[in-house]
């Protein structure tokens, strides 16, 4: 099932370690569903990706932190990314942003998931979707389909699964009809983009 958010607006669109809070041990399979959930935005580290189409992920998350109220994102290396994470809801809520290129981010996603034991239905992922308008986002079960996200394909080989779910953000305008896909990833959104981009965050946001 897939849930479609259509903004009314004509554009496009870290901690240290946790175990003894959480015992990787505990015979999670005997549950209904994992003991914790994993929220990961994909994007690059670094200054120049920085507001980049491919980091809109990263964009996205660091604003569920916020109106969540996580603590600050703290780099774990044992786990390749910068993570966060609190209890909601009686359950505890991992926020990831994998620092490896965003195409390796299943390297990130597959050791934390192992380590905890979070199954890939308990997996939720932010990115940017050029096969989607800007403008239009999308909520999926299931993993890569036919995505042509290179993050995505790695993060499904890694987890040998594509149960995991996607919040979409669709990027594509008229200037990738010009330009090398890989450059047009890389490049910022243009000054009327920006403009709503605040607006779709907020939208995203209750999709997640």
């Amino acid at each position: 099932m897939s849930i479609i958010s259509r903004s009314p607006f004509n554009f496009k669109l870290g901690w240290g370690d946790t175990r003894s809070k959480l015992d990787p041990q505990q015979n999670i399979s005997k549950q209904n569903e994992s003991l914790a959930k994993l929220i990961v935005g994909l994007g690059n580290v670094g200054e120049r990706y920085e507001e980049t189409r491919h980091n809109i992920g990263f964009e996205v998350i660091d604003q569920y932190a916020k109106r969540n109220d996580f603590p600050t994102f703290k780099e774990n290396k044992k786990f390749f990314c910068q993570v966060s994470e609190r209890f909601m809801n009686g359950q505890k809520v991992i926020l990831v942003k994998p620092t490896t290129m965003i195409n390796l981010s299943g390297k990130s996603v597959r050791a934390i998931s192992q380590f905890y034991g979070i199954k890939p239905e308990e997996i939720t992922v932010i990115h940017d979707e050029l096969d989607l308008d800007f403008g239009t986002l999308k909520r999926k079960e299931g993993g890569e389909g036919r995505s042509s996200h290179n993050g995505l394909k790695d993060i499904s080989a890694k987890l040998n699964s594509n149960d995991y779910n996607r919040i979409r953000f669709g990027i594509k305008d008229s200037l990738l009809e010009k330009m090398d896909a890989k450059d047009f990833v890389l490049g910022k959104f243009s000054k009327e983009e920006q403009s709503k981009i605040k607006d779709l965050t907020e939208e995203a946001l209750n999709l997640i």
